[in-house]
């Protein structure tokens, strides 16, 4: 990963010169700090768990690394357990909460980027062998409040200071994330797929 970080950073180096392409980041870096704080305040943008926790606990002040740092652990913590690849419904989960993490952690998210989120629902819906009642009202909430809730379905009293202004599109999404890291996490290897693990070990 570091090493691919490193050639990434510098292959452009190869068309122009070292200090236009790190001015050039320079630059990136500055125009996406810029284009995240306009997201802050902007009410079409940055629905995600970032406004649904500042806004809904009135906690404004409190910044955006740490969300990624849940990310980051939820995300990548699963990798730790390396028989996770050898459960198909494990990798339909991981590729779900994959979808999911890239909007709702996003700033940048807006009502169309959610159709992203959307196939990540659909594909953890469908990987569960019996879905319970939690799955149940998951997926619903999931289409009334993510697919439906800027439709003119709802009043625009409640879209404009409530869906919008809490970003309460997000929070179904945002609940599967936290159920699909704990049950991916929580999950035990089967016999026969342990047994099959060995045998490709030995």
């Amino acid at each position: 990963f570091v090493f691919w970080m490193i050639a990434l950073f510098c292959l452009p180096m190869l068309f122009s010169s070292p200090a236009f392409v790190l001015q050039s980041y320079k630059d990136w870096l500055h125009s996406l700090t810029e284009k995240n704080s306009q997201n802050t305040e902007s009410i079409m943008q940055g629905i995600s768990i970032m406004r649904l926790v500042k806004r809904g606990l009135h906690l404004p002040g409190i910044s955006d690394a740490y969300f990624l740092v849940l990310a980051a652990i939820g995300c990548g913590g699963i990798l730790l357990r390396p028989w996770i690849w050898t459960v198909k419904k494990i990798r339909l989960q991981y590729l779900a909460l994959l979808l999911i993490t890239v909007v709702v952690f996003s700033s940048s998210a807006e009502s169309s980027t959610y159709i992203i989120a959307m196939i990540g629902v659909a594909i953890w819906f469908v990987s569960e062998d019996r879905p319970k009642k939690t799955e149940n009202i998951l997926l619903i909430a999931s289409i009334v409040l993510t697919s439906l809730s800027t439709t003119d379905l709802f009043p625009g009293f409640i879209k404009e200071h409530y869906i919008r202004y809490y970003a309460l599109k997000a929070l179904p999404c945002v609940l599967i994330w936290f159920l699909l890291v704990y049950n991916i996490l929580a999950n035990k290897i089967p016999i026969q797929e342990k047994q099959a693990l060995n045998e490709n070990n030995n």
